[in-house]
């Protein structure tokens, strides 16, 4: 839809620069880009040219970009006047997510990846359902898109749902009906910011803080329908897994528990759902571990990595967890492509990235 572009407003803060171009957006539309160039022109294109028909804007946060993705965005950009760019330093995606919602103007936000795209109702269905149902947050489907074959596969666990905080929370922490990804969900800003949450620099860092947002929702809204398509391909995050992710992937669960123990909340259903989470996680990691061992060709090793992921899995989700000690453990137990204790091959590091 039509937005009048206003060149007046322009100004710099810090290493942002904001260019508005929608007046009073009711959505803002948060999307991070770093070398994205094969992607970024269909993810644009299908957020600019959604059926919805309040005023939204689209925020495409460019994280240094080193191949044509500027490029692409800034004709994008000429293209269509809801959109706008933002040019930071290369920090990560979870920066480019910060300092987008720190510029953002809707009442609404909405993440999408700049390797993905979105069906033409994307805004529309999020946005009335919640209207209709006085929610915080609406949650849709989506499908996997693998790439290089053209296959897609719809996520199974489809349903609709209207929820209070707590069977939100809890669906969300099980991670099926709802998962837990920025980039399938509208919020309200104001939830967001009530929530206190930061992006921390890690993969998966969304599993480890949405809870934090859903805690502080009273209604949410879970539609079927399937409206976001995500890529996978060799550099997405779901594409390819290393000992890195892997670990970031516990790390994560080990953040849930913090967060439910720091509100009081791990206990009874909650505990039950963390449970759940870890138990899935778990299951997910080893099938990770054994595939990174056949694709290096080091099958010797996957006991000792497989054995270390249930361990790590196991100090999660006990009575006497300790989450500072657990970091530390986490950071000096060493997992490797080889299954070798070696410093050069390392990749649960002391610090998130």
């Amino acid at each position: 839809m039509p937005f009048a572009k206003n060149p007046e407003i322009l100004e710099k803060k810090g290493r942002i620069t904001v260019a508005f171009c929608v007046e009073n957006p009711e959505i803002s539309v948060i999307v991070p880009v770093y070398n994205v160039g094969e992607f970024v022109e269909k993810c644009i294109s299908t957020l600019a040219e959604q059926s919805i028909k309040v005023p939204y804007e689209i925020l495409a946060v460019n994280d240094g970009s080193t191949d044509e993705s500027l490029k692409i965005l800034q004709n994008m950009e000429q293209k269509y006047s809801n959109v706008c760019i933002l040019n930071q330093k290369n920090s990560g995606v979870s920066v480019a997510r910060q300092n987008g919602l720190k510029q953002a103007r809707g009442k609404y936000i909405c993440f999408v990846d700049g390797d993905d795209y979105v069906s033409r109702k994307y805004l529309e269905k999020l946005y009335q359902a919640c209207k209709k149902n006085d929610a915080q947050i609406a949650c849709c489907s989506y499908d996997w898109h693998f790439v290089f074959s053209g296959f897609y596969l719809p996520y199974p666990f489809r349903a609709y749902h209207v929820m209070n905080t707590e069977k939100g929370l809890q669906k969300l922490i099980r991670d099926y009906q709802i998962q837990s990804f920025w980039w399938s969900k509208m919020i309200e800003k104001s939830v967001i910011i009530a929530s206190h949450v930061t992006f921390p620099k890690m993969c998966f860092e969304d599993l480890a803080v949405l809870h934090r947002v859903f805690a502080c929702a009273d209604k949410v809204v879970l539609i079927p329908n399937g409206l976001y398509y995500y890529n996978v391909h060799t550099e997405s995050t779901l594409g390819t897994m290393n000992p890195q992710k892997i670990c970031d992937y516990i790390r994560a669960v080990a953040m849930v528990r913090e967060g439910l123990m720091q509100k009081g909340l791990y206990h009874g259903k909650y505990r039950s759902a963390h449970n759940a989470l870890a138990s899935k996680s778990l299951s997910c990691c080893q099938w990770n571990v054994m595939k990174m061992h056949i694709e290096t060709h080091h099958l010797k090793g996957a006991m000792i990595n497989l054995h270390r992921v249930h361990l790590l899995m196991k100090q999660v989700t006990a009575d006497k967890f300790n989450p500072n000690t657990f970091y530390e453990n986490l950071s000096g137990e060493i997992l490797t492509s080889s299954g070798r204790k070696e410093a050069d091959d390392t990749i649960c590091s002391g610090g998130i990235k």
